[in-house]
């Protein structure tokens, strides 16, 4: 006699930056046990690589999930992580006080995660005349982009750094005057030679851009164990969700 075929459930959201739906199921026993060893490991690209695999697992349809805003997959991950496990987390954080700084057990409701952004524009205006256009970074390439400024502390400003290995990855136009130049008119060399003539002006524009793209957060308002004192705190990224 077979055993039975057990029936998962099937959920649907809509992905708040692309506005893409998509139909997904809970993480299985096994995939769960994958993505803890995943998410314990300290290869970020290793981590996502794996975590974007069990997306692709409990997603269906054609859904580029290498390809979409960052933001896009930590929100489809929380939206499977509370489908599988339930809508809350607990962490420990630390209470920001003056002479405390006494660690507190919070309680996550992730259901209640929200998107942020400072942006109504992809294009950033370096000087008047002229302005470049930006796709939004995935999370595996910010993966990339974060274990290379690791590598490099110390040596280059964090801020450049991200913000070049982000250009060089992500900008599709240039626009001069009335001229329109895109990815496929310039080579990588001219882009890097175009990028090196940037002053620092523009280099803080872009990342001041970079700062307000879209990202998951979680407003929290909790009582220090210690103190006391209500905290209020905003956690940002599907890596501070969980502890």
């Amino acid at each position: 006699m077979s055993l039975p075929k057990i029936e998962v459930p099937r959920y649907k959201c809509v992905l708040p930056v692309s506005q893409i739906e998509v139909s997904y199921r809970p993480f299985l026993v096994g995939e769960q046990k994958t993505l803890l060893v995943a998410q314990e490991g300290d290869d970020n690209q290793n981590s996502v690589s794996e975590i974007i695999r069990l997306l692709q697992a409990c997603t269906e349809g054609d859904v580029d999930l290498i390809s979409l805003p960052a933001p896009d997959v930590e929100y489809l991950f929380i939206k499977i992580r509370v489908a599988s496990v339930g809508e809350t987390s607990k962490m420990q954080l630390s209470c920001n006080q003056e002479d405390c700084n006494e660690m507190t057990v919070v309680e996550l409701e992730l259901d209640k995660v929200e998107i942020e952004s400072d942006n109504n524009s992809n294009i950033v205006e370096l000087t008047e005349g002229l302005s470049i256009e930006l796709s939004p970074p995935n999370l595996f390439e910010l993966a990339k982009i974060e274990e290379k400024v690791q590598q490099n502390s110390g040596i280059i400003v964090r801020g450049s750094e991200v913000s070049f290995q982000v250009l060089n990855k992500y900008i599709s136009k240039v626009i001069n005057e009335d001229e329109i130049i895109t990815r496929d008119d310039f080579s990588d060399e001219e882009l890097d030679v175009f990028l090196e003539g940037l002053t620092l002006d523009m280099l803080d524009k872009i990342s001041k851009y970079l700062e307000g793209q879209p990202k998951l957060v979680l407003n929290l308002n909790y009582q220090c164990s210690k103190c006391d004192k209500m905290i209020e705190q905003k956690l940002s990224g599907i890596q501070n969700f969980f502890g």
